[in-house]
């Protein structure tokens, strides 16, 4: 899936138009951002079959030094929203539309 369609579904999922129970579509949404945010990392590395953190390390000597550090403390904080644990709670709503606005208006890598 392209990163605007993953991005789409997040937003529903956090509007409310798909209807799911508040903690899993937070947690649906976080997963459908962080992948989103691979996509674009293995595109701006060139190297799909990396790691995403070893992409992330390839992209930021592509990206401008503030788009690098903003997409690598977004995949950081998404990773660890999308890990269950049983003593924290789900990602509350105002991060995820945060990360979902910084994923979305991170640039689109070049041809």
């Amino acid at each position: 899936m392209r990163r605007d369609d993953l991005l789409a579904h997040a937003r529903q999922l956090l509007d409310g138009s798909v209807p799911l129970p508040a903690g899993t579509a937070r947690v649906a949404a976080a997963m459908l951002i962080r992948r989103a945010l691979e996509e674009l990392a293995a595109e701006w590395s060139g190297c799909p079959e990396a790691t995403t953190r070893s992409q992330l390390v390839i992209a930021a000597r592509r990206l401008p030094p503030t788009e690098a550090e903003r997409a690598c403390l977004a995949w950081f904080a998404l990773s660890e929203a999308c890990h269950h644990h049983a003593y924290r709670l789900p990602p509350n709503p105002v991060e995820l539309v945060r990360w979902l606005s910084v994923v979305g208006g991170l640039p689109a890598p070049h041809p």
